[in-house]
C-alpha cells in the first residue's frame, strides 16, 4: 500500500498526462502556422517539416491511447472507495482538475472541510 503522498502523485499523474498532450497540440499549431506562412520552399525544408507534424501527429495519438487507459484505472480505483463524498471529491479535483475552492463550492463544503475529506479519500483509495 503506497502513502498518501504517493497516492496523490499516482492521482495527479493524469492531470500531467493531459498537460503533455496540450503541449503537443500546441506544438502542432505553431508547425502547421509555419508550413501556412511559407509559400515556396525546397523540398527538404516540406519534407523536414512534413515529417515532424507526422511524428508529433503519431506521439499525440500515442499519448492519448495512454490518457485514455489512465483515466479508465484511476476511475476504477475512485468507484472502489466506498463513501460517495469521498468518490465525488476524487473525480472532482484529480480527473476534472478542479481547484480546492471549486470543489468546495461544489460539494457545497466549506472550504476546511474539503480537506479533512480529501484525507479521508486517500485514506480510502487502494493504489498499489
Amino acid at each position: 500500500m503506497k502513502n498518501i503522498k504517493e497516492k496523490q502523485e499516482y492521482l495527479k499523474s493524469y492531470t500531467q498526462m493531459k498537460l503533455s498532450i496540450k503541449c503537443i497540440e500546441e506544438e502542432l499549431k505553431e508547425l502547421y502556422e509555419i508550413s501556412k506562412s511559407i509559400k515556396d520552399m525546397e523540398y527538404c525544408k516540406v519534407k523536414n517539416l512534413v515529417t515532424q507534424i507526422v511524428d508529433l501527429e503519431n506521439k499525440k495519438i500515442k499519448e492519448t491511447d495512454n490518457l485514455l487507459k489512465k483515466r479508465k484505472e484511476i476511475e476504477e480505483k475512485i468507484r472502489s472507495v466506498k463513501d460517495e463524498n469521498c468518490q465525488l471529491l476524487l473525480k472532482y479535483r484529480y480527473l476534472m482538475n478542479l481547484t480546492w475552492e471549486d470543489v468546495a463550492e461544489k460539494m457545497f463544503f466549506c472550504y476546511q472541510y474539503v480537506f479533512i475529506l480529501h484525507k479521508k479519500a486517500l485514506g480510502m483509495i487502494d493504489i498499489e
